[in-house]
């Protein structure tokens, strides 16, 4: 599913405009996207919980036979899903 079947399907579940349904759903995603970035985590009951992943950098050695290091990375990481016992 994506973000604009989401989109789609607020305003009939919900009985409000596609406008308000499209602004409510992007706030939603946003927030779930921003909170990690602050290190919190963000639950959702019944779906799961998302926090941030700090990626240690890595070394890597491209076709010059160089070695270069890449900088570390924070990723969003969905911790728990719903149906896997948990």
């Amino acid at each position: 599913m994506k973000k604009r079947d989401t989109v789609n399907r607020v305003p009939d579940e919900a009985g409000i405009a596609k406008q308000v349904a499209e602004f409510a759903v992007g706030v939603v995603f946003a927030s779930i996207a921003e909170v990690p970035r602050r290190g919190e985590v963000v639950a959702v009951a019944g779906f799961g919980r998302f926090a941030r992943t700090d990626l240690p950098a890595r070394a890597f050695a491209p076709l010059d036979h160089r070695r270069y290091a890449s900088p570390s990375d924070a990723r969003l990481k969905l911790e728990r899903v719903v149906g896997r016992g948990v």
